[in-house]
């Protein structure tokens, strides 16, 4: 077992990392004070080829199971309009507690977007049931562990046998509760976050074989991001101050990227799709040297400013709004195309 990032945009520099942890905190996705991308509230337990297949591949997510999603849509609508930003407080936040349901462990639905790619023909997936996490130092285990066996059929998990039973929703057994019990639960809206993104990687690339189940959950996850990242009016983001840094004057497009505005669905202005201040601009006027996308995220530091400051204005509309964050906080990079496993398999 590995553990396994649940929002995972490597960050090797520092001020983009902080501004990422910035954005997540303002929303509440944690029951702690701050959202820190590299804490425990941000990992979940993964077998080593399934870690590569959730970070690399994106073949499956898990998301809330239908009524716990619907029952997270609606709590944070209520926060959202009880959100009043009160001048006096330094750092005001939304008025939500995920430390209480249905944030804290919902159950949780498996739907799997690349089945091929998921388990070779013929495969299963075995799952332990009644598995005992143990320290060194504890006694061994006395209770019995229980097997059962699943394979993928369309978007889902069924039993391997007839009649093919679904994999139901499910609340994962948690190994840190057996030893630590004053750790904070995963962020249940970082998952969310994580879901988001596969399941609109699938719909811009496989939306012909979306099937009724991945489009109503994509549908509603959607509806869930736009509800994260709701910001009010009047809001005053920690990330003003990275939006007063001079924004250079251009950036040529990320390689293999859509544009920006592509991305956002919004109409940015030429100079600011070009990375320059609509302020300033001038045709005529000589232009620095490009910028370099980031390695990790493949934006540009134009970019990046223009998404932050997009992911916290009040005026966007909030479908606007919440690609801008996605984007902020997963990049531009898309997952590795699991087709090219299923092309191995048979050389």
């Amino acid at each position: 077992m590995q553990a396994a990032h649940i929002i995972n945009t490597v960050r090797k520099d520092d001020q983009r990392k902080w501004a990422v942890e910035e954005l997540l905190t303002q929303q509440r996705l944690q029951a702690s004070s701050y959202f820190e991308l590299d804490s425990i509230i941000n990992c979940i337990l993964l077998e080593a080829s399934y870690h590569v297949q959730w970070d690399v591949y994106g073949t499956f997510c898990i998301v809330p199971a239908e009524d716990d999603a619907q029952a997270m849509l609606a709590a944070l609508k209520t926060s959202n309009q009880k959100w009043i930003v009160n001048e006096a407080l330094p750092r005001p936040f939304r008025p939500l507690n995920v430390s209480l349901a249905p944030f804290y462990q919902p159950k949780w639905d498996v739907v799997v977007l690349h089945p091929q790619g998921f388990l070779p023909d013929g495969e299963t997936l075995p799952f332990a049931e009644g598995r005992y996490f143990h320290t060194p130092t504890s006694p061994p285990p006395q209770n019995t562990v229980t097997w059962t066996y699943w394979i993928p059929l369309g978007d889902q998990l069924v039993s391997a046998s007839n009649p093919n039973i679904p994999f139901p929703p499910f609340t994962p057994q948690d190994a840190r509760s057996r030893t630590q019990t004053t750790l904070p639960p995963i962020s249940s809206l970082a998952m969310v976050v994580n879901a988001h993104a596969k399941l609109q990687s699938f719909m811009t690339r496989h939306s012909a074989e979306a099937t009724p189940r991945i489009r109503m959950f994509a549908k509603l996850v959607s509806e869930l991001m736009d509800e994260i990242f709701f910001v009010p009016e009047g809001y005053h983001s920690p990330l003003d101050k990275l939006l007063t840094l001079q924004v250079p004057s251009q950036s040529p497009p990320v390689p293999g990227a859509p544009s920006i505005g592509a991305v956002l669905g919004t109409a940015i202005p030429p100079a600011l799709e070009s990375g320059q201040s609509s302020a300033s601009f001038d045709p005529m006027q000589e232009l620095d040297a490009p910028e370099h996308p980031d390695e990790d995220d493949g934006l540009t530091d134009s970019e990046f400013r223009l998404l932050a400051q997009q992911a916290c204005d009040p005026k966007l509309k909030p479908r606007d709004r919440s690609n801008a964050a996605a984007m902020l906080i997963g990049g531009v990079h898309a997952f590795a195309n699991p087709r090219v496993m299923e092309r191995l398999a048979w050389v």
